[in-house]
């Protein structure tokens, strides 16, 4: 199991093409209510809506296994649980003795000494990131009671280039996040490399911009202190400085688009293999909700501790 967080904290479980896979949240106060509704739409939301996406598509059914009474927490720690319903090892056969290129497959193969799941990503999974969302769905109806509210854009989502998104965060406070090794740029860092196929985060426009204002992000007075032009994306020093938080999101293009590759096997062999299981054609439309659920629990951690 893994485990994120300090006072909000989330622990995964279960894998790829186990019978279930899973969350347990922990640092709510007793008596905070579940919205279920509120649940399901996020998880719709991460659900492939076109055919060409994936051939895998989940019903998301979950459960609440412990820590909940009559739609509310209680002293224990929540445990959900997704059904894993659409399994098929035979779509893997082909390809469990290859190391496909772009997965996890030859990492795992020798950091477990050729003992990690041979179907499908196992933990790697994009799969693992619907209890994320879960788990984050939570987290984002207790910052909305803060009026802080997280959204995300594509900005490019064509799946044989790098897929970039935009998150946004509005009405987050100043003075949140802590210096250096805890600034509020690590920790969103930390969990958002956690999310498969992200390659890179950069905050603000300061990649972007030339001006010589970017040296000088001067203070106004507007009600109460704002900067002129947001530069640095609302973190300054490792803290939130009051303004509008952004960031861009930059994964890595899909490496499973093209039906042969060439690669090896697990004798470390060449060898080509056809591109046969259920792997992602396109991620960018279903990836914004897993980065905004990431954001959520990393912010509502912050709050919280």
């Amino acid at each position: 199991m893994f485990s994120f967080g300090n006072k909000f904290k989330i622990t995964l479980f279960g894998a790829s093409h186990d019978q279930m896979v899973g969350v347990v949240v922990e640092g709510l106060k007793a008596g905070t209510t579940i919205d279920f509704d509120f649940i399901s739409d996020e998880l719709k939301r991460r659900r492939p809506s076109k055919e060409n996406e994936t051939k895998r598509i989940e019903e998301d059914e979950f459960a609440f296994i412990s820590g909940l009474e009559e739609g509310h927490t209680t002293e224990a720690a929540l445990v959900i649980a997704l059904k894993n319903s659409n399994i098929k090892f035979e779509d893997y056969k082909d390809i469990k003795d290859v190391f496909r290129p772009g997965h996890a497959d030859y990492s795992k193969f020798i950091k477990y000494n050729g003992f990690a799941y041979s179907t499908g990503g196992g933990i790697f999974s994009g799969r693992m990131t619907a209890p994320i969302v879960v788990a984050g769905a939570i987290a984002k109806k207790e910052l909305a009671k803060d009026d802080i509210i997280i959204k995300s854009k594509v900005i490019n989502g064509e799946a044989n280039r790098t897929s970039v998104l935009e998150v946004r965060i509005s009405g987050l406070k100043p003075g949140i996040g802590e210096p250096f090794f805890d600034s509020l740029e690590s920790k969103l860092s930390h969990m958002l490399f956690s999310i498969p196929s992200v390659k890179g985060v950069v905050f603000g426009d300061v990649l972007d911009t030339i001006d010589e204002d970017i040296k000088r992000d001067v203070y106004i007075l507007d009600g109460s202190p704002r900067t002129l032009y947001n530069h640095s994306g609302g973190i300054d020093g490792g803290i939130s400085n009051g303004e509008e938080i952004f960031f861009k999101v930059y994964l890595k293009p899909i490496s499973s688009d093209i039906e042969k590759l060439k690669t090896l096997d697990k004798s470390m062999n060449e060898c080509e293999i056809t591109m046969s299981g259920r792997h992602d054609k396109s991620i960018a439309g279903r990836v914004g909700v897993v980065l905004e659920a990431a954001t959520a629990i990393v912010i509502y951690d912050e709050l919280l501790r």
